[in-house]
């Protein structure tokens, strides 16, 4: 009697030999088809761009315990390169800081007799992160205000600087806005401005009101997401895996960067509104601060406004709406003038709006149009004030 198993046997040398080429098949069919993917993403110019940023530091610590924790670096220039993306070629923009320490010509020390200054405080929105100096939002204001009330005797200076929080900014008005002599300060706002800072450089700050569990933030941790400034050398392992898989693969790098869009805008959404909801710690210190800046402009006699930039997404039905007329309603409860950007940009598409694809920050263009805002709504005001001291 032969010793072999019977045909069709299970686990017969014939059945495995057959579930083993077919196995062979779907994964070479499988790595075909991957493989021509690969290609056709390739051909097609599929990789999401890459955003380098600036040839030199733009910042340096401070030792002291000022709560400003650092600042830009003055009389240096720095270049950064915005990668083509869109219908948009490769650009080159400049970041010139003055031997003052603030972004743009310097303006004269004492303010001239008749002159009317503004001084604009914030953060990168306002410094002008990814447009030239040409373009910043202080800028173009000053060109605005020029071109309507018919000569040069308003002058805009930007006190912005990329990274600054709430303590920050508060420090700023504090510390470096009165020597400037304002007749108005504009203090300009984003939704991320609320969180908290340590006084020292290399501080810690307790977070007294930590954020709630947000899947979405979590999952970009555990898959190594980064945005469009990502690379091998990540910061956790994860991280640098993935950056490795990037840097091989335009369909991986395409679906990572994607994923991280979306897991990054609805979460970062979800932890501005646990920041600014009424009565929390956050929205608690923008208020000290505007109540801060009332108090030294009557004080010291200048107007202190307070400006608002959404952010550049969904601003047809823009998730943080309710907060811009929140904050509103305080302002004018203080007596104080609020300019809400949210309307003036709502017509736009967003992308329209942003200085690159992988960094959402306003564009030149998107700071023309606020600044021609607030000009419309300053030119009065300021026409009235120097036609009084004339």
């Amino acid at each position: 009697m032969s010793n072999s198993p019977a045909r069709g046997a299970v686990g017969g040398p014939g059945r495995l030999s057959r579930w083993c080429l077919r196995a062979v098949l779907v994964a070479v069919s499988t790595a075909a088809g991957l493989v021509a993917v690969e290609a056709s993403a390739r051909q097609i110019g599929a990789p999401p761009t890459q955003l380098a940023g600036p040839d030199k530091t733009l910042c340096r610590p401070l030792k002291d315990r000022s709560g400003l924790r650092y600042e830009l670096v003055p009389a240096q220039r720095a270049k950064q390169v915005l990668s083509a993306w869109g219908d948009r070629p490769q650009s080159t923009v400049t970041y010139s800081v003055n031997r003052y320490g603030y972004r743009g010509q310097a303006v004269a020390q004492p303010k001239p007799e008749g002159e009317f200054r503004i001084v604009v405080i914030g953060d990168s929105f306002v410094f002008g992160s990814l447009v030239d100096d040409d373009d910043t939002l202080p800028q173009q204001l000053e060109w605005e205000l020029a071109r309507r009330l018919g000569h040069e005797r308003v002058r805009v200076v930007n006190l912005g600087v990329p990274g600054y929080q709430i303590r920050q900014v508060r420090e700023t008005l504090e510390r470096r806005t009165l020597q400037l002599e304002p007749d108005l300060v504009l203090m300009n706002l984003f939704v991320n401005d609320a969180v908290d800072t340590p006084v020292t450089y290399k501080g810690e700050v307790e977070d007294t009101d930590p954020l709630p569990e947000i899947p979405e933030l979590n999952w970009i941790v555990r898959l190594g997401l980064t945005g469009g400034q990502w690379g091998a050398e990540g910061r956790t392992v994860q991280e640098r895996l993935t950056g490795w898989l990037r840097q091989r693969s335009v369909v991986v790098d395409t679906l990572a960067n994607r994923l991280y869009q979306s897991l990054f805008e609805s979460g970062n959404i979800k932890q501005h509104q646990h920041r600014w909801r009424e009565g929390g710690d956050g929205y608690g210190r923008v208020l000290a601060t505007i109540d801060r800046g009332r108090e030294l402009g009557d004080q010291t006699g200048f107007e202190f406004h307070v400006s608002m930039y959404p952010i550049l997404a969904h601003l047809d039905d823009y998730p943080m709406a309710e907060l811009h007329e929140r904050l509103r309603g305080a302002c004018e409860a203080r007596g104080l003038r609020f300019h809400d950007f949210l309307p003036t940009l709502v017509p736009y598409a967003p992308q329209t709006l942003w200085a690159h694809e992988q960094d959402h920050h306003p564009s030149g263009f998107c700071h023309g149009l606020t600044a021609r805002q607030l000009a419309d709504e300053l030119a009065p005001r300021i026409e009235a004030r120097l036609a009084g001291e004339g």
